[in-house]
């Protein structure tokens, strides 16, 4: 995913806690697991590319 225009903090399951800011690159694996949180404060434009 790439965060294009959004200002967001996403939680995993283990609690851990990371901040999005326009520019930032993720590679989302969620494949186990409780899921994630995602709070989002400003924006909400992102380009998601799925691989394989």
């Amino acid at each position: 995913m790439i965060v294009l225009d959004a200002d967001m903090t996403m939680e995993a399951s283990d609690g851990s806690k990371r901040r999005f800011v326009p520019g930032d690159v993720l590679l989302l694996e969620d494949t186990f697991g409780k899921g994630h949180k995602t709070w989002i404060t400003k924006g909400r434009r992102t380009a998601v590319i799925q691989l394989g």
